[in-house]
This record gives C-alpha cells, structure tokens and sequence, in this order.
C-alpha cells in the first residue's frame, strides 16, 4: 500500500466513524471497524511492530 492508499483507507476510516456517530447503524460501525483494522494493520507493518513482537522471547526464569 503506498502512501496514497493509505491516506485515502484513513479519510474513509473517518468518515465512516462520523456516520456511525451520527447515525448509530450497525452497518457504519461494521464498516468503521473493518476501515480500522486495515489502518492499523498498515501502521503495524510500516512501523515494524510486528517484527518486533517475534523478535521478543519468553522469559522462561519469570515466576
């Protein structure tokens, strides 16, 4: 996804959670929830946090 792609799936990710504040329908929030999982998922894997999540171990010695 480049930056374009992402910038739009953002504006669409608000403006679907406008509307579900606005009108309280199931449908705006599954569609805001669904916009939001896709943002978050690109911000993971731009920012390397997932990387960095399989890089952390275990402490075996912790209680």
């Amino acid at each position: 996804m480049d930056i374009q792609d992402f910038l739009t799936k953002v504006v669409e990710m608000r403006q679907e959670q406008r509307n579900y504040f606005r009108y309280r329908t199931p449908d705006h929030l599954k569609a805001s929830k669904k916009l939001e999982a896709e943002v978050d998922a690109e911000i993971e894997r731009l920012t390397g946090v997932e990387a960095e999540k399989k890089k952390q171990t275990p402490h075996p010695t912790l209680f």
